[in-house]
């Protein structure tokens, strides 16, 4: 379980683009039910503003919807019921960037992760992971070397 950097979601591979999707739905689903799902990867989104995970989770819900992915109507509406526990209208989330994330959580989705990230994927790709192309490791490649410096 893991939260990929923000910066990486438009260019994740399929299969982690819907693995991050399941584990956004895992996380919200736990806050809306008070029953915090735990791991150590994600455990530090608990010491973020909420407001956080709602970006987060919106970041991956539109980089579906430019993929053209087909999303629930259950799971907007759980998500719209997160947004506005946190005090944000419904996909109402136009315009964000990274100065709207809080200063703990760019403390933890930093250089150093983004790399981490980075050979956990190119890792997989290495391996030949099903669904992980050479476009989408080359995309990764040139995010790198345009946000590490």
């Amino acid at each position: 379980m893991r939260l990929w950097h923000y910066k990486m979601i438009p260019v994740l591979p399929k299969p982690q683009l819907l693995a991050q999707w399941r584990e956004a739905q895992l996380i919200i689903n736990g806050e809306l039910e008070d029953k915090p799902v735990h791991h150590i990867l994600i455990d530090y989104i608990y010491s973020c503003p909420k407001k956080d995970l709602a970006i987060y989770t919106y970041i991956v819900l539109q980089e579906m919807r430019n993929r053209n992915w087909k999303i629930g109507n259950e799971t907007f509406d759980r998500f719209e019921s997160y947004y506005k526990s946190v005090g944000f209208e419904a996909y109402d989330l136009s315009g964000i960037s990274e100065n709207n994330f809080s200063s703990t959580f760019l403390k933890y989705q930093n250089n150093r992760y983004f790399m981490q990230c980075f050979y956990n994927l190119q890792e997989k790709y290495d391996r030949g992971q099903e669904g992980f192309y050479a476009e989408d490791y080359n995309n990764l490649v040139l995010l790198k070397e345009r946000i590490i410096y």
